[in-house]
């Protein structure tokens, strides 16, 4: 038999081991909410830092190649010979080292000589009417004549006495560009893109 003194022991015991398993349980629920939380910002703040990295690894790429045709077109500005098939050959070497697709001359009326022997008709196109309203520029998307790639245009003015003489063309591949950007991180968990 049970004595009272024990009966009322024994609940308090019970009692204190009831409250100690609920505090023991309410902790490790906050902690393991907290710890959630903690991981979750730093793991938000670890891919704003990756794509942080990314786009201005690609804005250092734009800016380079606007560059490269920026010279290249300055050049162009100060030869006295403007005949799309003589400029051919020197931009043929370039499309190559700097990774372009191919590059290319577009005339005042709007046809594009490239250095794949192409003779396209662009007259309408959207980026050879700013290009020819004196803007560098960059196409969206579009695929290659040849059909062999998704291609993104640059297009750089050549002035003559003050006005837009002609235009360099310079398709990149737009895979380049995803190439780029494909870090992996989170064991490819984690993905960033570049929207505008």
């Amino acid at each position: 038999k049970l004595k009272l003194f024990d009966t009322q022991y024994l609940l308090v015991s019970v009692g204190a081991v009831a409250v100690m398993v609920a505090l023991s349980v309410t902790m490790t629920v906050r902690y393991s909410v907290q710890m959630r939380e903690l991981f979750r910002k730093e793991v938000q703040t670890n891919l704003a830092y990756v794509s942080t990295q990314n786009k201005d690894a690609l804005q250092n790429m734009l800016n380079s190649q606007e560059n490269f045709l920026a010279a290249l077109a300055a050049g162009f500005e100060e030869q006295e010979l403007y005949e799309p098939e003589q400029l051919l050959g020197r931009l043929s070497r370039y499309a190559k080292s700097y990774g372009f697709y191919n590059m290319g001359v577009v005339t005042r009326d709007g046809v594009c000589h490239t250095t794949l022997g192409e003779h396209l008709p662009l007259e309408d196109e959207d980026y050879v009417k700013r290009g020819f309203a004196g803007e560098f520029t960059i196409s969206d998307m579009r695929r290659s004549e040849d059909g062999k790639d998704y291609i993104n245009i640059f297009t750089m003015p050549v002035y003559r006495d003050g006005q837009v003489e002609m235009l360099l063309t310079a398709p990149y591949r737009s895979s380049q560009f995803a190439r780029m950007l494909d870090i992996p991180s989170f064991d490819g968990g984690g993905h960033s893109m570049v929207v505008d």
